[in-house]
């Protein structure tokens, strides 16, 4: 038998949770990127509550996404897609190299900020303007979140026109090769198409015999045509009159003459007599 000194008096258990950004969703499997930013704030909810847990603390769950975890889990779609697309870029900038020459983004000279998001420097540090206006957030219009930002403003603005959505996306963001990438995503828009389409004209048949025949004389081919009624006063009262119109059916120029005045149905013979 053990001798009871020897035992533990106490025993301590511990686990290690690793969370992943870059695991956390597959875009692919979301159409718009309203719906991506919920799972994603209610994914980082229960990480806090899995942490409160272990640390005794209370937590509200049975609640709506809140502004401020909706913005977190943006930021966190907003790393994963730039880590994606310019993974080289960011390893330079985290350790204080200039990026490579042949990058797309040499031009815009880059910077990342306490966030970790990567954003493009521009000329506006002296503005009186927002941080994401001065120095917009880089993203890829190739990567999966590029698509759904580009899906999002282009519906919240009505399928507005290409360079409306590009200005209004330039306020926080910007698209590498986003107005081409916008323009692509318009011409595929199905409200857009619609909106654009036109009617095709319809397929004009062929002319009949006596409108291409030559050297008729004028009025060989005549249409008819009866208008009216109108009212006209004889004497103490008003009758109705109809009017009879004679167009040249070979000639174009001989649209129409002075028109026979015909009397009502009791007045057959007026009609036939102005025929």
């Amino acid at each position: 038998m053990r001798d009871p000194s020897e035992l533990r008096k106490s025993a301590h258990s511990g686990m290690v949770c690793v969370f992943l950004e870059s695991s956390l969703i597959d875009l692919e499997d979301y159409s718009t990127l309203w719906k991506a930013k919920r799972v994603v704030a209610c994914v980082l909810r229960c990480v806090q509550k899995f942490k409160s847990t272990l640390t005794k603390a209370s937590m509200l769950v049975n609640r709506s996404p809140s502004v401020e975890e909706l913005q977190q889990a943006e930021n966190v779609l907003i790393r994963v897609a730039q880590r994606e697309s310019f993974g080289r870029e960011i390893d330079c900038l985290v350790r204080g190299e200039p990026i490579p020459n042949n990058s797309k983004l040499v031009k815009i000279t880059p910077f990342i900020d306490d966030k970790g998001l990567l954003h493009a420097k521009g000329r506006l540090e002296n503005a009186p303007i927002d941080f994401d206006a001065k120095h917009p957030i880089v993203v890829d219009s190739k990567s999966r979140f590029g698509q759904l930002l580009i899906a999002h403003y282009h519906t919240q603005l009505a399928h507005g026109p290409v360079d409306y959505v590009c200005n209004e996306i330039r306020h926080r963001y910007w698209i590498v090769g986003g107005k081409s990438a916008v323009k692509k995503f318009s011409q595929s828009c199905l409200v857009c198409k619609r909106k654009k389409s036109r009617p095709s004209p319809p397929m004009m048949s062929a002319l009949p015999e006596r409108r291409v025949t030559p050297y008729c004389p004028p009025f060989f081919h005549t249409f008819v045509d009866f208008f009216g009624p109108i009212k006209v006063k004889e004497r103490r009262s008003q009758v109705k009159r109809w009017g009879v119109i004679f167009t040249c059916a070979t000639d174009s120029f001989l649209r129409r003459i002075p028109f026979w005045v015909a009397f009502f149905v009791s007045e057959v013979d007026e009609a036939i007599q102005g025929l």
